[in-house]
C-alpha cells in the first residue's frame, strides 16, 4: 500500500513548491486542492467530491470478532501478522496473543476487550476504536517482550481496587485477504475518539507526557511507579531504502517493486490499483507534462513497521491536452492560464506511509495535509 494523506505535505520540506502550485496546495484543509486537485484549482476547473468509502459489512465483522482478543483472534489474522500498541514496540500477533494470556490468565482475570466500531479511510486501511478495561490488579504483572515484572504486594492501592479501564483509542488496520495483518496504534491515538471512558487514575496518567511513555502498558507502569527505558528507534533496513528509492522514480518498472495487488492513494484522489495510478503517470508524462520527473528525498521506519517516505513530483510546464483519466476530466490545453504553460511546476515535498509485504511495496498512502 502506497497512501499519501491530504496533510502529506505539512511535516515535509516545506519551500520546494514552485510558486503558483505553493499558492492552492492544501489551502482548503478538504484534500480537494492537493495532488491533482491543485491542478484543477490551477486550470480553474471544480471537481466534485470523491465518494465517502464505505466499510464493507465483513469487515467490520471480522474485525469485531478480532477485537476482542479471544483465545481465537489469531484465526482473523494473517500468519505474519504485526500488532503495535500504544508506547510499545511492533510485535508478532503471536507475541502479542501470549501477553494477552498472560495479563489475563492471573495478573487482570477480569480484563475485557471492547470494539466501538470501525470506518473505512481512503487509503483503504480501516480506522477502528477499541478499548481494553484490565480491571483491578489480582497478581504480579509478569515479565514479557519488554516489560519488567512488577509484584504484586508493591504496587499502590489503586491497582488492586480501582475498575483500571483505558480510553478509547483509534487504530489503523490493514486487512490483506480478508485478514487482518497491522493493527498499528499511535502515542496519541486516544485524542480523537471517544473521550471520558477511562477510569480516573488511568486518565490522569495516560498521555500527559506526549512521548509515548505514558500511554498503554507505560500508563499502568507509571501509576505502579515504575520507570520503563525508552524504546529502541526503529531503523530503515538498507535493503528498503534502496526498494523505495527505485519504486518512487514511478519509472516504466516501478511495478517491478510492489505487489500485484498493491494500492497507490495519491492526496486528494481515492485509492488506486497500481496498474491504473501508472497509467495514469504514463499519460501525464506522455503528452501533457512530458518532463515530469519524480524524487524520493528518503526515508524512516516507523514504530508500527511502516516506512516514512519523503516523495516530490515535479511536473514542469503543461504541453498538452489533460486527458480524461480516473476521477478526472479532461481539460484542453489552449483553456488552461498561462502560468500552467510557463512555470516550472512542483509539488510540495510529501511524506507518504508506505507498507511493504514481502519485500515490495503493497500500499503507499499520503494525507492531505
Amino acid at each position: 500500500i502506497a497512501a499519501y494523506n491530504v496533510d502529506s505535505h505539512v511535516c515535509s520540506m516545506p519551500g520546494k513548491a514552485s510558486p503558483a502550485v505553493d499558492a492552492v496546495w492544501g489551502k482548503a484543509g478538504d484534500g480537494s486542492d492537493v495532488g491533482f486537485g491543485a491542478y484543477f484549482k490551477l486550470m480553474g476547473v471544480e471537481l466534485p467530491p470523491p465518494p465517502a468509502p464505505e466499510a464493507e459489512p465483513e469487515i467490520i465483522s471480522l474485525l469485531e470478532k478480532f477485537c476482542t482478543f479471544g483465545p481465537d483472534a489469531a484465526s482473523y489474522a494473517t500468519e505474519d501478522a504485526v500488532l503495535n500498541p500504544p508506547g510499545a514496540p511492533p510485535m508478532p500477533i503471536g507475541v502479542m496473543m501470549g501477553m494477552m494470556d498472560a495479563m489475563k490468565g492471573s495478573t487482570f482475570p477480569g480484563w475485557q476487550s471492547k470494539f466501538h466500531g470501525a470506518t473505512k479511510n481512503a487509503d483503504g486501511t480501516y480506522a477502528v476504536l477499541t478499548q481494553q478495561l484490565p480491571g483491578p490488579m489480582k497478581a504480579d504483572f509478569p515479565a514479557m517482550g519488554p516489560f519488567p515484572e512488577v509484584k504484586f504486594d508493591v504496587v499502590p492501592d489503586v491497582m488492586k481496587t480501582e475498575e483500571l479501564a483505558n480510553p478509547v483509542e483509534v487504530g489503523t488496520y490493514t486487512i490483506v485477504d480478508g485478514k487482518v495483518k497491522i493493527a498499528a496504534y499511535n502515542v496519541d491515538s486516544h485524542v480523537c475518539s471517544m473521550p471520558g471512558k477511562a477510569s480516573p487514575a488511568v486518565d490522569a496518567v495516560w498521555g500527559k507526557a506526549g512521548d509515548g511513555s505514558d500511554v498503554g502498558f507505560g500508563a499502568y507502569f507509571k501509576l505502579m511507579g515504575v520507570e520503563l527505558p525508552p524504546p529502541p528507534a526503529p531503523e530503515a533496513e538498507p535493503e528498503i531504502i534502496s526498494l523505495l528509492e527505485k519504486f518512487c522514480t514511478f519509472g516504466p518498472d516501478a511495478a517491478s517493486y510492489a505487489t500485484e495487488d498493491a494500492v497507490l492513494n495519491p492526496p486528494g484522489a481515492p485509492p488506486m490499483p497500481i496498474g491504473v495510478m501508472m497509467g495514469m503517470m504514463d499519460a501525464m508524462k506522455g503528452s501533457t507534462f512530458p518532463g515530469w520527473q519524480s524524487k524520493f528525498h528518503g526515508a524512516t521506519k516507523n514504530a508500527d513497521g511502516t516506512y516514512a517516505v519523503l516523495t516530490q513530483q515535479l511536473p514542469g510546464p503543461m504541453k498538452a491536452d489533460f486527458p480524461a483519466m480516473g476521477p478526472f476530466p479532461e481539460v484542453k490545453f489552449d483553456v488552461v492560464p498561462d502560468v500552467m504553460k510557463t512555470e516550472e511546476l512542483a509539488n510540495p515535498v510529501e511524506v507518504g506511509t508506505y507498507t511493504i509485504v514481502d519485500g515490495k511495496v503493497k500500499i503507499a498512502a499520503y494525507n492531505v495535509d
